[in-house]
């Protein structure tokens, strides 16, 4: 498959640009800006980096210019694991007059603990001889740089920052009971368990009482400069000039060639630069990316890599692995904006994506299917496009079969046995429909509700399969061929199943109706005018004797009508201990539910970005308040 039918036309002059930078130095000009040597990305939300880093700049000039002050000076540095902490510390104090890295960095995983710290700050104040000494006369300001500085000092999260704080005010060091003066100093760390300070914030605030015993506040509110380095795994085109900046350097390095000398053609194809470029996501970064270029560099024909050691550094994104289920009913026109938008960054951030039912013409499950098409091949594997859309049918629920397509992976269920069908009256293998679609058809409540347990165990098996649930519009007119609206079943059925769940409510219908029912309207709500009861009343007394099947596995007394799914909604919303965590806070998920998605603009733009956001944050682990998965870990663990 040609890989530049995949590109969208706006990355091409970019790419076109950057690989002509990766081999001549020149062509991103006006994508990039030079601070004190550093070439830094710019556009977006990297010009906010650039400003970071004049700003540090300044700060420590103007620092170093101050004969009066002795507090030592405090800035923190974040990034993703391998994005250059290490070597932007020491490019910006090697390039700041005055400044002087008096240690390499002391990694604080990597020491016994407040003791031996002590003993590297005595050991400053003594440098070996042979460091070279400043000049006569010339003072110069000390930079210490800490390394994972939110690592846990004696097993407890977060021990160093209580240690630090009485260095950061006032530069006392205790060793050996007694106060070593550090006086004016630069102090920089460097964070290994966020990519910004806000994100460290937010993880140490999930447990309110640690955040505050572990002087979160404190040692923050001590801090006067911040760095939030972005990496190399950004989304879509911000991942283009960062990668090429990196992967000249990296080339040079290789070729032993100086910073203004050509990457020869022999060494490295450009269809290959453009696949570092764009595709995948490097899971450590620059390491990543180096580890790529020693096999790219030793073996011309192939990777040089047992796939072990290749899955260890390259996925198809940071969400590679999850299984995202996209539910907005067969036909959402108004949605289509950011259904687009949604499922491209989706599955350009390596996520499979789930969807129920059959194929319907410029439905949802045909806007998956283009986004599918757009998306970057693997950067590493076959030339195979890999099935990452996954089609759940089942009959009779799914009436229409499969779609004649390679690019989706379908999961045909039995959703009802032939004893089932035959006591509801249905036929064995004809097709037939929940509710007549012509007058002069007659209604018979038992196909309804063979239809409406055909729904209910399809749904059931979708999201027992899916780490997340997306939602938004679907009916709510009392037609539904399941017992309630398709959303609000699912929804249960996510909530019941502890699975994390996005709800989007700006394009109204049942998403909203739910969102309502959970809390996510800023507005009090009477639960009784949610969603709309069934407009075909012998359903109710059609479905009494088949309740019991309605049971999902694992939980008892789910709900067997509107009222009771209700209930179960209100009593799980995003303000009680039972909603299920979903990375975001319950403000984020208000202004998630209430963002108006239709059409194109900054509010879609924000809603794909609040739900990327939370589903890199399922992992994190909330405050032991019983709220959301125990399953990964946070600073707080």
């Amino acid at each position: 498959m040609d890989q530049n039918n995949l590109i969208p036309a706006a990355s091409n002059d970019l790419l076109t640009s950057a690989i002509q930078y990766v081999r001549l130095g020149k062509g991103l000009e006006n994508k990039t800006e030079t601070v004190v040597g550093l070439v830094l990305p710019r556009g977006g939300e990297a010009d906010k980096r650039v400003d970071q880093v004049r700003h540090i700049v300044d700060l420590l000039a103007r620092y170093h210019a101050d004969k009066t002050v002795e507090r030592p000076l405090s800035i923190v540095v974040f990034g993703p694991p391998g994005s250059g902490k290490s070597t932007f510390v020491k490019e910006i104090t090697a390039n700041v007059p005055g400044c002087r890295l008096v240690l390499p960095p002391t990694n604080l995983t990597q020491i016994a603990g407040t003791g031996e710290l002590a003993q590297i700050f005595e050991n400053a104040q003594s440098p070996p001889s042979q460091d070279p000494q400043p000049p006569a006369g010339v003072v110069e300001t000390p930079v210490f740089f800490f390394d994972e500085f939110d690592a846990a000092l004696d097993g407890v999260p977060l021990g160093w920052l209580s240690w630090f704080l009485a260095p950061m005010q006032d530069g006392v060091v205790q060793v050996r009971g007694k106060g070593l003066m550090v006086r004016k100093a630069a102090f920089i760390f460097a964070g290994g368990t966020a990519e910004t300070l806000d994100e460290f914030n937010q993880r140490a605030r999930l447990n309110p009482e640690a955040y505050r015993a572990r002087k979160v506040p404190d040692f923050v509110s001590r801090l006067r400069g911040t760095i939030d380095i972005g990496g190399v795994n950004g989304l879509g085109d911000a991942r283009i000039v960062p990668r090429a900046l990196v992967l000249r350097r990296l080339l040079l390095k290789r070729a032993g060639k100086t910073a203004s000398e050509q990457i020869a053609d022999e060494q490295i194809a450009d269809d290959r630069i453009k696949q570092l470029l764009l595709n995948g996501h490097f899971v450590h970064g620059v390491r990543s990316m180096d580890t790529l270029l020693d096999a790219t560099w030793s073996n011309a024909n192939g990777l040089d890599l047992p796939e072990a050691i290749l899955r260890q550094h390259f996925s198809r994104g940071n969400l590679d692995g999850q299984l995202v289920g996209i539910s907005a009913g067969l036909k959402e026109a108004s949605s289509a904006s950011i259904l687009t938008a949604l499922t491209t960054q989706l599955l350009r951030s390596g996520a499979s994506l789930a969807y129920g039912g059959a194929f319907e013409p410029q439905g949802t499950l045909e806007q998956v299917l283009t986004a599918d098409r757009e998306a970057p091949q693997d950067l590493v594997g076959g030339t195979d496009r890999p099935q990452r859309v996954h089609n759940y049918l089942g009959y009779p629920a799914s009436l229409d079969q499969r779609i004649n397509t390679n690019s989706v992976k379908f999961i045909e269920l039995p959703t009802l046995s032939r004893c089932e069908l035959k006591e509801l009256g249905a036929p064995m293998n004809g097709k037939f429909d929940a509710i007549p679609k012509y007058p002069t058809e007659a209604y018979d409540p038992r196909r309804h509700v063979a239809w409406a347990l055909s729904l209910f165990r399809l749904r059931v098996r979708l999201l027992q399969d899916v780490s997340a649930l997306v939602v938004l519009g679907g009916k709510d007119d009392g037609q539904s061929w399941g017992r309630v609206a398709g959303i609000a079943e699912e929804v249960m059925i996510a909530v019941a199943l502890r699975k994390p769940v996005f709800v989007l409510g700006g394009a109204g219908g049942a998403a909203r109706a739910v969102g309502q029912l959970l809390g996510l309207d800023e507005m009090p709500v009477s639960i009784d005018r949610c969603l709309r009861p069934t407009a075909h009343a012998q359903l109710d007394n059609a479905l009494a004797p088949h309740e019991s099947c309605f049971e999902i596995p694992g939980v008892p007394g789910s709900p067997r009508n509107l009222a009771e799914l209700r209930r179960f909604l209100f009593h799980r919303g995003v303000t009680t201990a039972a909603w299920p965590w979903n990375g975001l806070s319950m403000s984020e998920n208000r202004e998630l539910f209430a963002c108006r998605i239709s059409g194109e603009g900054e509010k879609v733009e924000r809603a794909v970005a609040l739900i990327m956001q939370g589903l890199s944050r399922i992992d994190w682990k909330p405050a032991e308040s019983g709220r959301g998965p125990v399953r990964g870990g946070g600073p707080l663990d």
